[in-house]
């Protein structure tokens, strides 16, 4: 069923009215020094994990860290990256949360520590005011902000406006991430991405984590997961899954009666 509240009919910042919204160095990590298309500036294999799997651990707590700071991404798209006089009860309803006067607002308030914490962003705390919130770099070296890096990828803004963001679970908007970035550029009639066992792992999303977010994607017709033979005519052929993230879906309302 859909959750609490939908975020607003329409987003605007500094710029205007958005299409899109990019994310550069969060979803993965690689060892360094190598050179992959996917490699993230400043992101190392040892000992974190990718930005993105240290946001959606700890339960619940997890899928408020991950949204909001994916709702802040979309509004702060302009230098300084910044966000001031934003209550509490605003970023509760826009993400749906249950009870935004109180409850919701303190869980956000738990999420904006959290991601401080994270090197994320920066909080400047003023009486009697919500904090001002300024983005920090997605890597978690604490430097300014930039989305740009070596590969970056876009989510568009139906994922907000279209209720998306409260639909789908903490998990499922960590695949549908992970997937974005297998996408890349590709068109739909060419080769679908696979993932080898390290490239998996780079990603840092436990196997039950990917096995349920899988399921609840397809669900809801976000992605299409094949299975294609591997090796040579006279090579043992092993099976393996193809991922293709229809990510123009999210620019439709999400379905009723999930």
């Amino acid at each position: 069923m859909p959750r609490h509240g939908s975020p607003a009919n329409s987003v605007k910042t500094r710029k205007g009215p958005v299409t899109e919204v990019g994310y550069g160095p969060l979803t993965c990590c690689a060892p360094e020094g190598t050179r992959t298309p996917r490699l993230r500036d400043g992101c190392f294999w040892a000992p974190r994990c990718a930005p993105l799997a240290q946001l959606i651990r700890g339960g619940h707590g997890g899928e408020v860290r991950l949204k909001l700071y994916m709702t802040m991404t979309m509004l702060a798209t302009r230098a300084p990256h910044d966000i001031k006089n934003v209550p509490g009860r605003f970023w509760a309803s826009a993400l749906g949360l249950a009870d935004p006067e109180t409850n919701g607002a303190r869980r956000i308030a738990d999420g904006l520590n959290s991601l401080e914490a994270a090197k994320l962003i920066r909080l400047a705390r003023h009486p009697g005011l919500p904090p001002t919130v300024t983005l920090l770099h997605p890597t978690g070296s604490g430097k300014a902000y930039s989305w740009r890096g070596k590969w970056w990828i876009n989510i568009p803004v139906g994922f907000w406006t279209n209720g998306w963001i409260c639909q789908l679970s903490a998990g499922a908007v960590a695949l549908l991430f992970v997937t974005r970035d297998m996408r890349s550029d590709r068109k739909e009639n060419q080769p679908h991405p696979w993932l080898s066992g390290f490239d998996r792992k780079r990603y840092g999303i436990s196997d039950d984590t990917w096995t349920r977010a899988r399921a609840e994607l397809e669900g809801l017709g976000l992605l299409t997961v094949s299975r294609i033979p591997q090796g040579r005519d006279f090579d043992y052929r092993r099976m393996r899954n193809t991922y293709w993230l229809h990510v123009e879906r999210l620019d439709d309302p999400v379905p009723t009666g999930v």
